[in-house]
């Protein structure tokens, strides 16, 4: 068993507007835990909806333990958790996985027929502000991921991942997305997330109702996210109204397959939209298209594309500085989006007030930046040490251990992967450097095959065998 197994850490519940109350509470949730508890680390609430019920004041937090949390018996057109408080400045509400990725909200949709079987989507956030929804996985809505059709304003979504959503006949024309916003919700940030495999499965011939992000809103950042598979829809649908919208620092990836260009769509009035900074890889005949649109104040620059005609369908935006080419991507098929040395999207943008990655790494502000969602980083160096027995990778239980990792990207996250388990352990410094040390114990036992990466790149070398004996 790996010596960092227990090493899992809480993700720093990062936004521009965190502040400390000295009120806020912290509430647990866990799949072995139960409604009438408290909701504490030891006596956790079982439902995510009773521990929404609970956080009601500026800076509470919820944080969600692993495992998939089913839709609590509701079905369409119910929600599963539904929002109406808010937080403040500087002290939002914060709803958090405690390891990204691994808590999965899945609201069991599995019917293939035009009626559905789980819940329209996971959270309404209604009226609330001041919100931030972490860490997740949602799957299987019958609708949409997250839904807003009311009036919520101030709302940062983060590392979330959206899949499955929808997937069955639909035969109307109205649209199924990862997140919905009308035109009375404000000031939203969309940071690190991935959308794919998003819409209807039957139905309408020739589907392109269903996007990743519909928006009618005002004053939206969509940034560091990934969207691929995207192929019943857009990835991002600008609606009537929206405006005040920056989209950077996002990769696109084999979007429309079903004919339609383009990956972001212009429909009715829309203004003041900067693209920039993006990778758009292999879209269908342009990076963007435009339908009915006035469009006012549209600016498109810094973005790479590959495998298209050019950057617009139907004009009504600015080009400057674009950029053809394969952006080198990791593994295509398998969703790792990462850059390989000497890719041409290597500095090739420009600052774009996006201050980290999807990864969490620091983009510099002071130089040329990276497109897409990820900043390249080269290979950071993994050195793992038996320092009582002088650097032997053969542990005895009670050995202590040493970890070294150099030459990273800064204020990169560290991951450790063994078998089907994964967990962060820390995050670089300014150095791009990591130190760590413990002691093998009897949970240990065994050999370990253990992949580390730093800021989503293996490290060197690229895998070790550890064995722990008694």
């Amino acid at each position: 068993m790996s010596l960092l197994r227990s090493w899992c850490v809480v993700l720093p519940a990062a936004m521009f507007l965190l502040g400390a109350s000295a009120s806020a509470a912290t509430y647990y949730v866990s799949n072995a835990g139960n409604d009438g508890n408290p909701g504490t680390s030891d006596a956790p609430f079982q439902h995510l909806s009773r521990a929404a019920a609970a956080a009601q004041q500026p800076g509470d937090t919820v944080l969600v333990m692993d495992g998939t949390y089913d839709n609590e018996g509701v079905v369409s057109p119910g929600f599963v958790v539904r929002l109406g408080q808010s937080g403040n400045l500087g002290n939002p509400i914060i709803f958090q996985a405690i390891n990204r990725g691994r808590v999965i909200l899945d609201s069991m949709n599995t019917s293939g027929g035009t009626d559905c079987n789980g819940a329209y989507s996971y959270f309404d956030l209604r009226n609330s502000s001041f919100i931030v929804i972490q860490g997740f996985v949602f799957q299987r809505s019958c609708d949409e991921g997250i839904h807003s059709n009311d009036s919520a304003h101030d709302v940062l979504v983060r590392w979330n991942e959206f899949r499955n959503i929808a997937q069955h006949t639909v035969t109307d024309q109205i649209g199924r997305d990862g997140i919905y916003l009308n035109n009375s919700e404000y000031n939203f940030t969309f940071d690190g997330n991935v959308f794919h495999d998003i819409g209807r499965t039957d139905g309408v011939s020739n589907p392109h109702f269903d996007h990743g992000i519909y928006t009618h809103g005002n004053n939206i950042a969509i940034i560091n996210n990934v969207f691929y598979n995207m192929n019943r829809g857009f990835s991002i649908q600008m609606a009537d109204g929206a405006a005040n919208m920056l989209i950077a620092n996002n990769t696109f990836v084999n979007g429309q397959a079903n004919g339609d260009a383009g990956d972001i769509m212009f429909w009715g009035n829309n203004s003041n939209v900067t693209v920039r900074d993006n990778i758009f890889y292999a879209p269908n005949q342009t990076a963007m298209t435009q339908y009915a649109a006035s469009i006012y104040g549209c600016s498109f620059d810094h973005n790479l594309i590959y495998a298209a005609n050019g950057f617009m369908s139907g004009g009504g935006c600015s080009e400057s500085n674009t950029q053809f080419g394969d952006p080198g991507f990791m593994n295509i098929a398998g969703a790792d989006f990462h850059l390989r040395p000497g890719s041409v999207a290597v500095g090739m943008g420009v600052p774009a007030d996006v201050w980290s990655d999807l990864d969490g790494i620091t983009r510099p502000q002071n130089k040329a930046a990276d497109v897409g969602a990820y900043q390249f980083s080269s290979a950071a160096n993994l050195q793992i040490v038996n320092s009582s027995r002088g650097g032997s990778l053969l542990w005895y239980v009670g050995d202590w251990w040493t970890v070294n990792i150099t030459g990273g990207a800064p204020n990169a996250p560290v991951v450790v992967t063994v078998g089907d388990w994964s967990g962060g352990v820390g995050t670089t410094d300014a150095a791009g450097n990591l130190q760590l040390s413990g002691q093998a114990a009897d949970a240990n036992l065994g050999v370990s095959h253990e992949v580390w990466t730093v800021g989503g790149v293996v490290a060197n070398p690229g895998s070790l065998d550890i064995a722990v004996l008694p």
